[in-house]
């Protein structure tokens, strides 16, 4: 799946998975965090959807491509009904995204 330019932002301004992105993380293939790791993260912790980071498949030497970043995978080997809860939660995904406006306040974030 990859990672449109309204969910990169979203996740970019996002008060606590915003300032994580390419910080340090010794566990991390390439040594950080980049956006597509934590957009999963995200994923995970708040909608419930698992997905493996598109740069996990690219060799540490080309963990600065950006390409790689901008994909995250999505399995589909379950049940009908699994896949079809699955395509509800990503289209609360997008809603998500588009109704909520960050604004920066002192260096600081906040949902508006």
């Amino acid at each position: 799946m990859e990672l449109g330019p309204a969910l990169r932002t979203f996740i970019s301004n996002h008060p606590i998975f915003g300032p994580q992105i390419n910080s340090a993380c010794p566990s991390c293939s390439g040594g950080m965090k980049t956006i597509d790791f934590i957009t999963s993260e995200w994923l995970l912790k708040e909608m419930r959807i698992v997905t493996i980071p598109g740069s996990a498949f690219m060799a540490p030497s080309q963990k600065g491509d950006s390409e790689a970043a901008a994909f995250v995978r999505v399995a589909f080997c379950k049940g009908d009904e699994m896949i079809s809860r699955a395509r509800d939660a990503l289209a609360e995904v997008g809603q998500v995204v588009k109704n909520t406006n960050y604004v920066v306040a002192g260096g600081e974030r906040f949902v508006k």
